[in-house]
């Protein structure tokens, strides 16, 4: 079972790697800031009628939107922080990483608590998601940008 969980958890760590914006060498970033992305949907239709009608629908589309975008920064980090390190530091960042994912899931789930159950919960669950992961691609792009720091993040 445990080999079960740790080959799913491989399989989605590969898919959100996957996913990572493809660009030329010389235009590519060293890392993207996730909040930067994020902040750039407040203007999408979605997120202007989640704001303005407060609807839990539009507001978890426009969540669901902005989780997008800072997965993208997310992974092209991730890419970024394994391409600084050396081969032990990589090993370390990975283990760390696939744990973090668990984490995430976890608190974020835990979330739903906060409403008892109801339609809030599904906001505070997918808020939080979305706070966790902005969070994680900043520490990663601190990792890529600055490999021999202390690994605190990792």
């Amino acid at each position: 079972m445990t080999a079960l969980k740790s080959a799913a958890a491989a399989a989605v760590m590969a898919a959100l790697l996957a996913s990572a914006p493809v660009l030329a060498e010389d235009d590519a970033p060293e890392t993207l800031d996730a909040q930067e992305l994020v902040d750039e949907l407040d203007d999408d239709p979605v997120c202007v009628a989640a704001q303005n009608e407060g609807i839990t629908a539009d507001i978890i589309n426009c969540t669901g939107k902005k989780t997008e975008a800072a997965e993208r920064a997310l992974n092209f980090n991730y890419k970024a922080a394994m391409k600084a390190l050396d081969d032990a530091g990589k090993k370390e960042l990975k283990a760390f990483q696939l744990q973090w994912v668990k984490d995430r899931k976890k608190y974020s789930d835990q979330q739903a608590l906060l409403a008892w159950g109801g339609s809030m919960s599904s906001i505070f669950v997918s808020s939080a998601f979305l706070d966790w992961t902005i969070d994680r691609a900043a520490q990663l792009a601190a990792i890529a940008e600055e490999p021999e720091a202390p690994a605190v993040v990792r």
